[in-house]
């Protein structure tokens, strides 16, 4: 799984980029998922809904499950946990494509420039994955149109590398993995890794080992 963000100032036409690459990465097969990022708390619950009532009597978490559809509300107790949601509630896609999230360390970034918006978002060259504008650009990485989704979706996609590989050892025996339960395993891992505090948000390798004989020597 691979996390990258869309970021550019207010009216640079982040949402309206999305709905362009969203479909373009899908086509190629990937299995999208969108992370906003909001400045300010939206209410996304309505006063009085049962849920709503749930979550006031002191429910962390309240879900809601219809035909085709789970939505669930947590109350996190931080703010602005980009990283953990990534790694909790999105391990099972491809890419994850964060609408917002300029200041998260770590985290690829797409920036958008325009030509007739003074704020131009500045980024180290290795958090930066592209440039995207209507304007004339110097950037160290790729600059793109905003009409050449096409373009930067193979950008996207050529940098999402490979779905982990995962080995499962149970008391000193390898056990078999099909593709879908390697992926699984892997990228749920690998997901939940990253989303800690002082961890790589795409992590290269990582190694797990649970016991339950006691502390390990």
């Amino acid at each position: 799984m691979k996390a990258i963000a869309v970021v550019g100032p207010s009216g640079s036409g982040k949402t309206t980029f999305l709905l362009r690459l969203i479909p373009e990465l899908k086509s190629r097969g990937a299995r999208v998922a969108v992370l906003k990022h909001c400045h300010e708390d939206v209410p996304l619950d309505k006063e009085g809904k049962d849920s709503w009532k749930f979550t006031k009597a002191g429910a962390s978490r309240v879900g809601i499950v219809t035909p085709g559809r789970v939505v669930v509300f947590q109350e996190t107790g931080t703010p602005d946990d980009i990283e953990g949601a990534v790694g909790r509630f999105f391990a099972d896609a491809d890419i994850v494509l964060v609408e917002g999230g300029k200041g998260v360390r770590g985290l690829k970034k797409i920036s958008l420039v325009r030509k007739d918006i003074a704020e131009r978002l500045e980024f180290a060259p290795e958090e930066l994955l592209a440039v995207v504008s209507d304007d004339e650009v110097e950037s160290a990485m790729p600059v793109f149109r905003f009409s050449e989704v096409d373009k930067i979706a193979d950008l996207v996609m050529s940098s999402s590398g490979r779905s982990p590989e995962a080995t499962l050892v149970v008391d000193g025996v390898e056990v078999p993995l099909n593709p879908f339960v390697e992926s699984f395993i892997g990228n749920t891992v690998m997901g939940m890794v990253g989303s800690l505090r002082g961890t790589n948000l795409d992590p290269g390798d990582v190694v797990l080992h649970i016991s339950r004989k006691g502390s390990r020597k």
